[in-house]
């Protein structure tokens, strides 16, 4: 009995150290493995604070396992929630199957346009403050089906299963959080979309969470036209907000932009309601590296602030 505990405490342990590295390589040799990220650096000026600041910076990996299954990992190492500023963001297996598509996991869940679209993806260096505030957390750990149909006006389905309590939490009830996206083309280059989230959070206290979207995105070379509506009640509060944004290429590098959004975040309240002007304007420097310089102007109640920033993202 002593030598075969002896055994599993020295030999036992290097043996299945050995097959977990012999694993790991014939995983390395059959997975096409990438990195995956970016990061940015600004720089802002309100008027009063003025300063270069490392605004994101995400690192992960994604690769293909077979030809229907891949995966995709990610890391937020400029966090302010995390340890350390880091925090898992994205840890996820895509399942391409047959008649729909399967995504388990930790990842960002699709309700409305702006938060359905990669972030170095966005057009604008802030997203609309309707977005920020009434879809926050971005990512939730659950189960996402999606289809793609092959019949007229191009329909999508998003349908998922999350936990509804945000990145790396546990739920703490039976309860769970269902989120839908539609998506449809009535015209050549249109695409319209509703979307709902349906659930409660527990922190910091009991609420239940309900949102209700609509978007439409027009894009067309030189042109490219979006905007949603969201809707949202938390308990007895209603808040909602809207956007809209206009683009225009001038070259194939520079891309000139204007968004108006609007958020009311209670609609109970009176003088709460902040409008805001963002004029943009994008400069191609290689395909994964871009400079931006947005200007915004925001009028709430009887204040205004004026912002500019500017940015480079470098994606890889």
């Amino acid at each position: 009995m002593f030598k075969l505990k002896n055994f599993w405490l020295s030999g036992g342990r290097l043996f299945w150290a050995g097959m977990f590295l012999l694993l790991a390589v014939r995983f390395m040799e059959c997975t096409e493995i990438k990195p995956a990220g970016f990061f940015r650096i600004d720089y802002c000026n309100d008027g009063q604070l003025s300063t270069l600041t490392i605004s994101q910076m995400r690192l992960g990996l994604k690769g293909n396992i077979t030809e229907k299954y891949q995966f995709q990992t990610s890391l937020e190492l400029t966090s302010t929630s995390g340890p350390n500023n880091l925090m898992l963001y994205d840890a996820y297996l895509n399942m391409d199957w047959k008649y729909f598509f399967l995504r388990a996991g930790q990842y960002k869940y699709r309700l409305g346009l702006e938060q359905s679209t990669a972030d170095d993806n966005l057009e604008l260096i802030n997203k609309a403050a309707v977005v920020l505030n009434l879809i926050s957390p971005t990512r939730d750990i659950g189960l996402e089906v999606a289809k793609k149909f092959s019949l007229p006006f191009s329909p999508e389905l998003y349908l998922s299963v999350i936990n509804g309590e945000g990145a790396n939490k546990i739920d703490v009830n039976q309860a769970k959080t269902f989120v839908g996206r539609f998506l449809f083309a009535p015209l050549k280059d249109i695409q319209l979309g509703i979307s709902f989230y349906d659930g409660s959070v527990s922190s910091p206290t009991a609420v239940n969470k309900d949102r209700l979207g609509a978007e439409l995105k027009y894009e067309k070379y030189p042109l490219l036209v979006k905007g949603e509506y969201l809707t949202g009640q938390d308990d007895s509060r209603r808040s909602y907000g809207y956007y809209g944004t206009c683009g225009y290429n001038l070259t194939k590098e520079i891309l000139a932009l204007a968004r108006y959004d609007v958020f009311d975040p209670d609609t109970a309240k009176s003088a709460d309601t902040a409008e805001r002007w963002t004029f943009g304007l994008n400069y191609l420097l290689d395909k994964d590296i871009v400079l931006q310089a947005d200007y915004e102007n925001k009028q709430q109640s009887t204040t205004t602030d004026g912002l500019l920033t500017t940015q480079i993202q470098v994606k890889f």
